[in-house]
């Protein structure tokens, strides 16, 4: 906890750098940091859990943690993100990992988790998510698989994205072959199209095939015998509506707010295919936000409320990882350096080099700079030329997880 001198301290720094933004004479935000800011000790894994405790009645009853990042190339951000994990694990009983990366390639990774069938570091290369193939996400996979192999309850890995098509159409094509031949002739229009190259595709005339396609497999449900287990048909929909989903994203202009609700529709499917399911939803800071009406962090929010906790990343300097104009990978990038109007350099100010911060009834607790004031560093996969945009944090998040200096993540080769 911060001490009473520090938070005079603190308020007179909040004075000299951002002059009307703040209310230095108020002593609402000295209370409010008493009670709300949690430095952390260490970013190890396997550390002691003592530092998270906080984060047992941040969570409370929710069975939906969002976990962000401000960069996905992040080391530190890693390391957080697998500690917050084993807590969330073995603490409070969560069993349900939901990352962002496709649907199909995760559950063959997934499969590993339950059996040890297969190599970790090559279902993970074929996610197909670059910002996912480095050491500390195989660590995590490994942790999670050691888990599986000495407790009862199994802790599952699931994707939620829809960017990839090949596996989806594979999965339909073998429910086709095993279960029901009936549905090849209709099939086979989206079966060509994707045999083309991208760019050769008419998805003009593919999304409302694919939309047919899956409302055709929707209403077969009650033609099937007893023999097609009813976790095989919900596989075979699942699979039919992430094409309808990939073709729309393809299609639309607007495609980054259609792969959000695609997103928050996945997350849904899993939780309903997992009874008693506690999810960790692995994303970036943009799609677990709660305030863009297109968000996949507000559609989560406005269905489960008080059930979807959200904790986003912040990162004040170093370097990371991420992908250049030429579509190639590399760790020498240099993050900007906050100006004073950043929430980022606000936080530098409180003295720690990693702290939770609880932004709830951050509105009522009168520091002016959680209403909105201030910039924020928002970056993901490509490298940006704008990092930092105005953000309502406290509606934006429930907490805040501070990392002052970050390293890149590094491929496995």
């Amino acid at each position: 906890m911060l001490n009473k001198p520090f938070v005079v301290v603190f308020l007179l720094f909040l004075s000299a750098s951002l002059g009307s933004v703040v209310d230095a004479q108020s002593t609402d935000c000295d209370s409010f940091l008493l009670e709300h800011l949690h430095p952390i000790l260490d970013t190890l894994p396997n550390a002691s859990f003592e530092d998270l405790e906080p984060v047992r009645q941040m969570v409370g009853s929710s069975k939906i943690v969002a976990l962000g990042d401000a960069t996905r190339g992040s080391h530190e951000t890693v390391l957080i993100k697998h500690r917050l994990i084993r807590f969330l694990i073995e603490e409070m009983g969560f069993n349900t990992i939901a990352l962002e990366s496709n649907g199909p390639e995760t559950y063959l990774l997934n499969e590993y988790l339950q059996t040890g069938e297969g190599r970790a570091k090559k279902l993970l290369r074929e996610l197909r998510v670059r910002m996912l193939y480095n050491p500390e996400m195989l660590e995590i996979v490994q942790y999670l698989r050691e888990h599986n192999k000495t407790q009862e309850k199994q802790v599952h890995l699931l994707g939620f994205d829809m960017q990839n098509h090949k596996l989806a159409v594979e999965n339909i094509e073998n429910f086709i072959e095993r279960y029901d031949s009936t549905l090849s002739s209709t099939f086979s229009y989206i079966q060509k199209e994707y045999a083309l190259e991208n760019k050769e595709r008419n998805y003009g005339r593919l999304q409302p095939k694919t939309d047919a396609f899956f409302q055709l497999l929707k209403d077969k449900r009650k033609e099937y015998p007893s023999r097609i287990l009813n976790s095989v048909y919900d596989w075979a929909l699942y699979n039919a509506n992430l094409l309808a989903q990939h073709a729309g994203f393809m299609l639309d202009n607007q495609a980054f707010i259609l792969r959000d609700q695609s997103m928050a529709d996945n997350i849904e499917w899993i939780i309903r295919h997992r009874e008693g399911a506690k999810v960790v939803v692995w994303s970036h800071n943009t799609h677990i936000d709660q305030l863009p009406f297109y968000s996949m962090g507000n559609v989560l929010a406005t269905k489960y409320k008080d059930d979807y906790f959200t904790l986003g990343f912040a990162l004040h300097t170093g370097s990371y990882a991420a992908v250049g104009s030429d579509n190639i990978l590399s760790n020498n990038n240099v993050l900007e350096t906050p100006s004073e109007k950043t929430y980022e350099h606000l936080f530098k100010g409180f003295g720690h080099p990693f702290f939770l911060l609880d932004l709830r009834n951050g509105y009522e607790s009168g520091c002016k700079w959680l209403s909105g004031k201030l910039k924020f560093r928002e970056l993901a996969t490509n490298i940006s030329g704008k990092e930092f945009i105005k953000t309502d944090l406290s509606g934006s998040f429930d907490a805040i997880f501070y990392i002052e200096k970050t390293t890149p993540t590094r491929q496995i080769y």
